[in-house]
């Protein structure tokens, strides 16, 4: 028993001086280093994110978990940009002011009407009219809403506005472009010639207050009053006539003076066009002919019987 003891003793010495040879190599400068708390947020990194494969991890706050709504933009552009169906709305009717003998493009036209209750204006640059007799297919052009003699114009996309009415003539524009019709128009047919005629609607000449009411001026009065809607300048004018007077017949009867006067007033632009296709010869066959109008998606929304 005595032999084990000391056996024992002897191991315990052992290991005595053992842990303190260890103390001795052991060099800590700060002996409450390792006790410091471990981050294990820096040498750890953030699985919160199934996939990633970047440890380096510098932002440990947790992002806020936001849910991603649909776009419906798209949707609604498209619902927005779909083409409104004027089927129910337009009306084309074939006009000839010609016989099969004599053939005049200047005399033939299609007349196309939009219903007051149509849901808005219907865009027809870009239509196109065909026969079905011939299977001839015109393209409908570019316009002018308000033309001025002159003025080189740039082309407009025409629309029609609900209750309105475009005559589409298969000839050439006595003007040089398809037009929108207003107050003035009248004053264009004292030197063009235009099928169907345009009315004469101008403004009138006289308005009160234009010269003073004195015998010098009446007979000058008389004249102006005389005039009808439209009248170009009145050949003669007597020498008797007072400057004003003359220079008042001479430049405000017509069309350029009285857009310039009257442009700005209410109702000017009326709701009609007259659209010119520019061609030489008759394109629509006399008899037996039926005409479609269709618009610029391809879908036929009217035809004339």
């Amino acid at each position: 028993m005595n032999e084990n003891f000391l056996a024992i003793v002897a191991v315990v010495l052992v290991l005595i001086v053992s842990i303190f040879s260890l103390k001795k190599n052991m060099k800590i400068e700060n002996p409450t280093e390792s006790l410091r708390p471990i981050n294990l947020s820096n040498i750890i990194p953030d699985i919160s994110h199934k996939g990633s494969t970047n440890t380096s991890v510098k932002n440990t706050a947790q992002t806020p978990n936001t849910k991603t709504t649909p776009n419906t933009n798209s949707v609604q552009e498209i619902i927005s940009t779909k083409p409104t169906d004027f089927t129910e709305y337009v009306k084309i009717y074939k006009t000839y002011k010609q016989s099969a003998s004599n053939a005049d493009p200047l005399k033939e036209y299609v007349t196309l009407k939009l219903n007051s209750n149509a849901p808005g204006p219907i865009t027809l640059t870009g239509m196109k009219l065909r026969s079905d007799y011939t299977n001839v297919e015109v393209t409908i052009p570019d316009g002018v809403s308000l033309y001025t003699p002159g003025v080189a114009h740039i082309g407009e996309t025409i629309k029609l506005e609900p209750g309105g009415v475009a005559y589409i003539v298969t000839g050439k524009s006595p003007v040089g472009y398809s037009i929108k019709l207003n107050s003035c128009s009248g004053y264009l047919e004292n030197d063009k010639n235009f099928n169907p005629y345009i009315s004469s609607n101008c403004p009138l000449a006289y308005k009160e207050g234009l010269f003073p009411n004195t015998p010098y001026y009446a007979a000058c009065l008389d004249k102006v009053e005389s005039l009808g809607r439209c009248s170009p300048t009145p050949k003669n004018i007597p020498l008797n006539f007072p400057n004003e007077c003359v220079e008042f017949l001479t430049t405000k009867l017509n069309y350029k003076t009285c857009v310039s006067d009257f442009s700005n007033t209410e109702n000017f632009k009326k709701n009609e066009w007259r659209i010119y296709l520019g061609r030489s010869e008759v394109l629509w066959n006399y008899t037996r002919e039926k005409i479609a109008l269709i618009d610029q998606q391809g879908k036929t929304i009217a035809e004339t019987y």
